[in-house]
């Protein structure tokens, strides 16, 4: 019986099967996201777009759903793994705003039942030993190399905050560069960011502002030989992350400055300075969600990527 016209029945692994064109067996290992078998992340695709058309329900599911049905007491529902590069040599801005992210995270995730486990990227060798404990993986910030790598080690859903993937198979979610960029470079000549925001953001940033007209900083010096060889005392300048912007403003006028801040409090450092917010509550909300509907198999319903605009908090 067609299960399209029967919607008082439950779909079967072997529904799914006949929907994809694949075997019974090819379902399993893909739902299961098992590893015994090479199955192609196009085929994975395939088998996740049929299980979502047919409403179908995995044991995993089920269990959650008896579970829930039969008990007051919330039950954890999986793991989420965060891969990060993230050390001690690693700025104190960096591990400010990854932190504050992570805590913020890990409270969202634990509200709808799951649990957030960090994985430090010098350490995913070993997290790779152990990747059948997780039932998704984000990539937080990880250079395009290394995420593409790890797309391909796991199998389970991979999804990713602020790490390029381009590949239609993963989902991203991005703070909105590209349009903060296009509007702010209308105004202001000189960008300066810190040296571990990722290329992608660079890039983004060179196509509305020339790049000798960029500083990528790294050290006190850095800042220091930018500010003596340009002539900017009358011009804009936008500068991403609060803790880099209390150090520009010892070289220029506050006023020149605009400030693209990751927390509401930073927003308040900057009184006569026109100030922008990534807000890292509303990309946790939407990673949240992802997280929900990837292990639900209902990816489908979600943007492929993600993009969190910058909001005005106040104009000069």
């Amino acid at each position: 019986m067609d299960i399209d016209k029967n919607q008082n029945r439950q779909a079967t692994m072997k529904d799914v099967a006949e929907r994809a064109n694949v075997s019974t067996a090819t379902v399993s290992y893909v739902l299961n996201y098992s590893d015994k078998k090479k199955i192609s992340h196009e085929t994975r695709l395939k088998v996740f777009k049929a299980a979502e058309e047919l409403n179908y329900v995995t044991d995993k599911s089920a269990r959650s759903l008896a579970l829930k049905r039969y008990s007051d007491v919330k039950h954890e529902k999986g793991i989420v793994g965060l891969i990060v590069d993230i050390d001690e040599h690693s700025s104190w801005t960096k591990k400010s705003i990854y932190y504050e992210f992570f805590n913020l995270l890990a409270a969202g995730l634990r509200q709808s039942g799951y649990e957030l486990v960090e994985i430090l990227y010098k350490n995913v060798d070993q997290a790779l030993k152990e990747k059948h404990d997780y039932d998704l993986i984000l990539l937080y910030e990880l250079t395009l190399e290394d995420a593409q790598s790890l797309t391909q080690e796991f199998f389970v859903p991979v999804a990713s905050i602020e790490t390029p993937l381009f590949n239609i198979l993963f989902h991203e979610v991005n703070f909105d560069f590209l349009h903060l960029f296009e509007d702010l470079s209308q105004r202001a000549k000189y960008l300066c960011i810190e040296d571990f925001v990722n290329d992608r953001v660079y890039e983004i940033a060179s196509k509305f502002i020339h790049p000798d007209n960029i500083l990528v900083n790294t050290s006190e010096e850095s800042l220091e030989l930018f500010f003596d060889k340009e002539n900017i005392q009358d011009e804009k300048i936008i500068v991403v992350g609060e803790a880099l912007a209390l150090k520009v403003r010892r070289f220029v006028d506050e006023k020149q400055m605009i400030v693209v801040c990751y927390s509401e409090s930073g927003t308040k450092l900057f009184p006569n300075s026109e100030v922008l917010l990534f807000d890292l509550n509303k990309i946790v909300k939407e990673t949240c969600f992802l997280v929900e509907k990837l292990l639900e198999l209902k990816g489908r319903e979600v943007d492929h990527i993600i993009y969190i605009p910058a909001e005005i908090v106040k104009r000069n």
